[in-house]
């Protein structure tokens, strides 16, 4: 609340009895409301201004009307002026909560109330609030290294860059082609390990503390554009397993599918070793109520006595990092430290193909790689995975085609990156078009757009490691797409 205060607060309340004239408290002045009501708009009896949640690019319009109405607002940038209208009209009564969103700091916003009543339509006059610049230690987060400005495709331009910051507080950025954050979601007590934008506007994400590894979290948060919870899990609740890590996904609308620790005991005498604890992972299917519906571990498939050098990795023994589900229904797990991909049956749990060393598909010429993040099918139809290159200290995105009949792999493209992008662990790669790429270097703290020889005209400089760089089209964000202007913030 201190920092609200800091950064802005106003309350504003009418009294219309025998007077129209307003009464307005201001608590600071980096929010302005103006305007009074007029008499013959006696409908609208207090409003109260406010952020939503403490997020400093969304306002709620907390307001009192007299009679029972049906609320909406429309508000618009004094710059632009290009014209929003909230999301919905509030239900039939007394006290209503609008929220404003898609707002831009250092910006004045007009706005004006709609009221329903029974065979009539009430609008009040325009009033305005001005919103302040973000704080200063989200504006150092993150700026633009690099930016060829005229070769960037257009798509791009119209989209956002979804990045997520895993210590904490833990926070979500989306930001433009310009660097500006548009969008943001803060967490005290926790960071958000790995996050995923769905189409349909959920956020999905895997949140831990700083106890916790890199990319392992005891909770899952699910929350929509506005910042709202949808779905929490939490460890100790449910059939969560204690730690969870590197992936959470969705199945349908009531399934959640994310990577889980299994550490089990074993005796590795015969392997050279003692009465220890191998550490394993393995694939569980949850549903909305957090009930377990399926479940697969590594352990299933091999046993770890049998695994050479067992001992030397049984703290960390394939570290499984990334998920997806296939055109099929089945599973794909990547495994970093094996450097393989792994095709799971979704229902027996069988291992279908394993791509990559001494993996059981073909592989053809220029298709090896060494290890992999990010997992997927691009629109081209081929499974691509970000190659971290550890060994040759080079860095790629690759993107291979599968015959499953044939049991062979063909290279579709594989994209090396300059060598001062060299990531050797987490990162991604996703085609933004048929001729760009978005990769993030996490360990540069770097988000990269580049084209397929490899050649690149943009760079994001982020002041911690994003564990991927997601892009999301402007088609997919619908009514919370950047609004129009350019101007520095």
């Amino acid at each position: 609340m201190d920092e609200l205060k800091k950064y802005g607060l106003f309350c504003c309340r009418y009294g219309f009895g025998g007077s129209s004239r307003a009464t307005a408290t201001i608590l600071s002045l980096f929010i302005v409301f103006a305007g009074c009501v007029h008499r013959r708009h006696n409908w609208l009896y207090s409003v109260k201004v406010d952020y939503y949640k403490g997020n400093f690019l969304k306002v709620k319009l907390s307001a009192e009307t007299e009679p029972e109405v049906t609320l909406r607002c429309e508000y618009w940038d004094s710059l632009t002026n290009e014209r929003r209208t909230s999301r919905q009209s509030t239900v039939a009564g007394k006290t209503h909560e609008i929220v404003l969103y898609n707002l831009k700091p250092n910006s004045t916003y007009h706005y004006r109330f709609i009221a329903h009543a029974v065979g009539d339509t009430l609008k009040s006059k325009a009033y305005r609030f001005k919103l302040p610049f973000l704080p200063e230690y989200m504006n150092n987060e993150l700026f633009i290294e690099k930016s060829e400005t005229k070769v960037l495709p257009k798509i791009f331009k119209e989209g956002l860059i979804m990045l997520h910051k895993r210590e904490t507080p833990g926070a979500i950025y989306m930001v433009d082609y310009t660097g500006k954050i548009t969008w943001y979601h803060r967490i005290s007590e926790a960071g958000f390990k790995v996050s995923t934008f769905n189409r349909g506007g959920a956020i999905l994400s895997i949140v831990g503390t700083n106890d916790d590894p890199t990319s392992y979290g005891r909770s899952i948060l699910e929350i929509n554009m506005l910042g709202d919870t949808t779905l929490f899990f939490k460890k100790g609740r449910g059939d969560l397993p204690r730690m969870i890590h590197h992936e959470v996904i969705r199945r349908g609308a009531d399934e959640i599918v994310t990577l889980f620790c299994d550490n089990r005991a074993f005796d590795l005498r015969e392997a050279g070793g003692g009465a220890d604890t191998v550490k394993g992972d393995g694939i569980i299917v949850l549903n909305r109520n957090c009930e377990k519906t399926w479940q697969w571990s590594v352990f299933d498939e091999i046993n770890p006595v049998e695994f050479p050098s067992i001992n030397k990795v049984k703290d960390d023994w394939v570290h499984a990092n990334g998920l997806m589900i296939d055109k099929d229904g089945n599973f794909i797990v990547s495994f970093y430290n094996i450097g393989q991909l792994w095709k799971i049956d979704a229902v027996s749990g069988r291992v279908l193909w394993k791509l990559g060393q001494g993996g059981t598909l073909k592989i053809g010429k220029g298709c090896a790689f060494e290890q992999s993040h990010a997992v997927h099918y691009n629109p081209r139809g081929s499974l691509m995975f970000f190659d971290n290159g550890f060994k040759k200290k080079t860095s790629s995105a690759v993107a291979l085609k599968v015959d499953e009949k044939a049991k062979a792999v063909n290279l579709d493209f594989k994209v090396n990156l300059p060598e001062e992008m060299f990531n050797e662990r987490m990162g991604s790669a996703y085609m933004i078009n048929d001729s760009a790429l978005l990769c993030a270097c996490s360990k540069r703290h770097k988000t990269l757009l580049a084209n397929l020889k490899g050649e690149v005209c943009w760079v994001l400089h982020s002041n911690f490691p994003s564990y991927r760089a997601q892009f999301i089209p402007g088609s997919w964000l619908g009514e919370f797409q950047p609004t129009n202007g350019d101007r520095k913030l």
